[in-house]
Formats: structure tokens, sequence, C-alpha cells
């Protein structure tokens, strides 16, 4: 198979995988297609290549295969990036300095403010009242342009709405409908109390978040942005600085058809939208930015000066607010966004950084090949310093080669690890260099977050193409209301944190049912009585309904409404149909 570095669309590159064979991630730049409000097809859960569409097929693409070679370029890669854009000092390497980096002092992170606040009061930092009014104004705009409908709701019922949508994580059902179906097995009590079904089904028709009328044209999720911008301000306000930040990218698991939509195949989440994230090592989402190919609101010079991807690093930071953003923090990513530039760049804005990196970003670094490292026990490592840029460099022997770049820590002191030796069959201690457990330690805050969301992840699936974005916030923002919670104290673990945001607001905000409701088409007493309990023939017993309430008898064809039913079946009765009723 050719490695060459031409332009090659999705099809292109499909085609030579199928023809060798080969499994591969898979990367799509976004192609620009015609967004609608129409309810997209009910999403496929197998994620099939079939369904991408025919403008992402013929979109740019690239593949990374197993062997480090890249088929296609999407330019993400800085091979081709031109740094003259940016003055980088031409490296100096030595293998004889001692490595140093300052040690800034950093203030301790406050969370005493959230101490005595319930999950409800927790999850409105975020979701709160402006939330709901945007929800609110521009659901009723949207049922007016959708044809004059006449539809509003409050503040009360979309809550009791959220919480039915959290309820979902915990308790998934098939389809939705089944929270309110008349079974003692599938029906959700508390759901059924709250909000009638087809009130529910109305919300989720009419749901809006943005004025169609006043749309960005060159925002792709310009459906979104105004919900966006309000909760990327308050995950930055409720931000209480911590020094060790990750950046890396989100999947927010789609299989419908979008022009943005991602298809990564050896990925947890293979179908969906990419979101750059900045998280801590809780995993509380500080900042996000969602791919969508020209980088809305992007920066032409960063990224012909860092690569696109290092780009979303630069402008993940400069979201932080005033006041926290000249705190020395010190970031960590990989391979897809670290570069030299980068790394000095954030070194003059007084950030440290560390991230793995590509051999065809070494700039001719001499150190030792990949090829002669595979060679070495493991726990074997080879260490350089830039000492123009003051850049560490450290490749290390686990189970594969890892290269790693740093402005914050060396190779010393190195620690002892423990690895499963195939040749012994038994764990042994390697050294592990300062630099990858420092890495290892403060990298996952994105993979926690996404840990912390997909345990209880919204199930009700919608059919308009940002629902599972919407839901997605909604998860991330009960993620960040838990983190504070923990930090600050509290000890609840994320299930019963949830349970109780979900159970508070139906039981405060819910309007039970006036009663059963005249029985659908087709769902007489007959279809609503199992044929294996109707006809057992045991204690099937005529009592009085309670109250001496009258219901409509399941005999056939009867119209009487006695009060009496039976007591096994619970449907209204009357004496001359009740053994017909219970005889085949």
């Amino acid at each position: 198979m050719s490695s060459g570095k031409k332009s090659l669309t999705v099809n292109e590159i499909l085609a030579e995988l199928e023809k060798e064979d080969i499994a591969a991630d898979v990367f799509i730049e976004p192609a620009d297609d015609g967004l609608t409000d129409e309810d997209s097809a009910d999403e496929d859960q197998g994620g099939l290549i079939d369904n991408l569409s025919g403008k992402q097929l013929d979109a740019a693409g690239e593949a990374a295969l197993p062997n480090g070679v890249r088929l296609g370029n999407l330019g993400e890669d800085l091979e081709n990036y031109d740094d003259s854009s940016y003055c980088f000092k031409t490296p100096k390497w030595t293998r004889k300095a001692t490595f140093s980096s300052p040690k800034p002092i950093f203030p301790e992170a406050n969370y005493s403010q959230y101490r005595n606040l319930s999950p409800c009061e927790l999850f409105e930092l975020f979701f709160d009242e402006e939330v709901f009014r945007l929800i609110i104004e521009q659901s009723a705009l949207y049922a007016r342009y959708k044809g004059g409908i006449s539809f509003s709701t409050n503040e009360k019922e979309l809550k009791v709405f959220l919480g039915i949508l959290l309820l979902s994580g915990i308790v998934p059902v098939p389809s939705r409908r089944l929270y309110w179906k008349n079974s003692p097995v599938t029906r959700n009590e508390a759901v059924y109390s709250a909000m009638r079904r087809n009130r529910f089904d109305k919300i989720m028709q009419f749901i809006h978040l943005a004025d169609n009328t006043n749309l960005d044209d060159s925002d792709k999720y310009a459906k979104l942005r105004p919900l966006i911008r309000l909760l990327s301000t308050r995950f930055l306000s409720h931000f209480q600085p911590e020094q060790h930040l990750s950046h890396d990218e989100a999947m927010v698991e789609y299989f419908g058809r979008h022009g943005c939509k991602q298809c990564i195949r050896n990925k947890p989440i293979r179908f969906g939208y990419k979101v750059w994230c900045l998280n801590t090592d809780a995993g509380y989402l500080v900042s996000f930015d969602l791919y969508q190919g020209k980088t809305y609101e992007g920066n032409s010079y960063e990224e012909k000066a860092f690569g696109k991807c290092g780009a979303t690093v630069l402008k993940n930071i400069k979201s932080l607010p005033d006041d926290k953003i000249q705190l020395p923090y010190s970031y960590y990513f990989d391979n897809l966004f670290t570069s030299f530039p980068l790394l000095q760049h954030l070194s003059e804005q007084n950030y440290t950084a560390t991230g793995t990196i590509r051999d065809n970003r070494l700039k001719k670094c001499p150190l030792k090949a990949v090829s002669e490292m595979k060679k070495e026990k493991r726990g074997t490592s080879d260490f350089i310093i830039d000492k123009a840029n003051n850049i560490s460099l450290c490749r290390w022997m686990d189970n594969s080669v890892v290269t790693i770049a740093s402005t914050a820590h060396g190779r010393e002191p190195l620690s002892k690890v423990k690895r499963y030796s195939q040749k012994e069959k038994k764990n042994i201690e390697v050294d592990c260099p300062l630099v990858i457990r420092e890495y290892n330690n403060h990298m996952g805050g994105t993979d926690r977050q996404d840990q912390n969301v997909n345990n209880y992840r919204v199930s009700i699936r919608g059919k308009k193409w940002w629902w599972c974005i919407f839901t997605w916030l909604l998860d991330v923002s009960e993620q960040n209301a838990w983190i504070l919670h923990k930090k600050s104290g509290g000890c609840l673990p994320q299930l019963d944190f949830k349970e109780q945001i979900a159970e508070s607001y139906l039981k405060r905000y819910g309007i039970p049912p006036k009663g059963p409701g005249r029985p659908s088409q087709g769902e007489t007493g007959c279809k609503r009585v199992l044929d294996d309990i109707r006809f057992d023939g045991i204690e099937h017993y005529l009592i009085e309904t309670p109250n001496k309430k009258r219901r409509r008898c399941a005999g056939n064809l009867c119209s009487k409404s006695p009060s009496s039913q039976c007591n096994k079946c619970d449907v209204g009765l009357c004496l001359s149909c009740n053994l017909a009723f219970h005889t085949k």
C-alpha cells in the first residue's frame, strides 16, 4: 500500500483499506452538509460505514495504520506546517546538562463555597434560570416557526423533563414509552406520576435552543451555540484552579447523518462528534470546543504556526477568565497536539507542558532510534535536552517505545513500576523516568470525564441531529456538579447524586395524572391482562373498587360501569361478565 502524503477522499481511503483488509483509525474532514430542523431517521445502532453521506465520502480523510504510516493528509500531523510564521530557536542538543524547570507556587483550590449545597443546587449552578429561560423562549419561537403552532412551557415543567432524561441514565429502557406503559414490569411510577407521556413527547418535538431565522451560516453548531456559550461560561466560573490540566479529544456517540460526524475505528466510540476538552485530573470539564473542520472563531495564524490540533489547545487556554489565565498551569496532551513550537510558546506564557510526540516532529533530534530501542529490555530509556528552548526529550521502552517532550520534567529521579513479564511469568519492577510518571498521573482527565459520563448516560434518543450533543452537555453538567460535591467534602457516589437530582425534580415539580384515563383503542381489558394470569383459575374474586368508584367493564361488548373489579386482574368487571372473562 502506498503511504503517499497526497490528499485522499474518505471513499478512496476506505477502498484502499478494504483492498488490503487492514483495520485503521479513519479521520474525516467535516463536510459542508446542509443542515435542517427536520427529524432524521432513527440512528443505526450498528454504526456502519454505509450510513456516511455522499458528501462525507467525498470529503478529505486520513487513516492511521497500525505500523504508524498515515494514508492521506489532513495536515493535522504537522509534517508540512510552516514554522517560519513562528520564531522557534534552533535546537541545541546535549546529554551532559541537567534539566531544570522552575517549580512555581500554585494556590490551593478552594471548594468551601460548595460544601453545604444539595445535588440540585450544585446542578443548577450550570443549568440555571438563564438556561431554562433560553429553552422556554426558543421552544415557543420554534413552534411558531414550524407553522404557527402555539406551544409554551415553564421552568418547573422543564425540570421534570430534565429529571426524566437524567433518570433514563440510571434506569434505561429500550423505548421511552415503556416508562408510561400500563404494565407493572416496565412502568416507572416516578415518571408516570410526574408527567404524562404525550406531554413529554410534545416537549421533545418542540424543544429548541436557537432562533432558526438568525443562524450563523459559518457555524455548523449554530443550533446549539447559545446553550454552548452559557454552559461554557458557567463551567469556567466554577472552575477552581488546579495546576495540572489535560487537553484531549472526546467523542459524543452519534450514528445518524451529519457532516461533522467523525469515524474513528479502533475507539470505544467509533462514530460521533469530536470535542476538544480541557479537564482537571478529576475530570471536571473546564473548557471545550466542538470540532467542525474549519475552526469556528479560529485563528489562522495559530493554525499555521502550531497546526489545527495545536491551535485547539491555545483556544481552550485563552477561554480561561482573566483572573485565572495568569496562573502557572502545567498542561498535558498526546502526540496529536505536541510540537516544539507549541511547547516553547506555552513556556513563554509562563506555562509548562508535557506530551508524547511523533518522530516526524523531532527536528532531527539525536535520540536513539525506535528500531534500536525495541531491542532493549523493558525500562531502558534515552534522554536528551534542547538547551536553546529548555525542552527535555525522553524515549522509554515499555510494551512499546514511548517518546515524550516536556518543559516541566526531566528523567531523574527514576522510580519503579510493575509490569508483567511474559518471559518470567510474573510481575517485575522496571525503571520509569520522572517525566513518564508525571504524564501518566495527569493525562487522564478527559478519559475520566468520559468514564463518568458514560456510566449513567442519558439513554432517551431523539431524531434531531443535535439531540445527542444536548444530552451530552446535560450529562457533563451533572458530572461537573458531582465533582464539585466530591471536592467540597461530599461522599455521595455519582449514581446516588444523579438519582437525587432526578427524584427531587420529579417529586417537587411533577403533576400527577388525574386518573388512568380511557384505554386506547386495542387496549381493552382483555389486552391489558396476560392470558397466563387471566385464565389460571386461581383466586379471581370480585371485590368492591376503591371508594366505590365506577370502572368500565372489561367484558366483551359490555357497556356497563360497575363498582366492582377483579382483585387479581385489576380490571373492572360486572357479575354477569366475571365467569366469561376468566374462561377461554
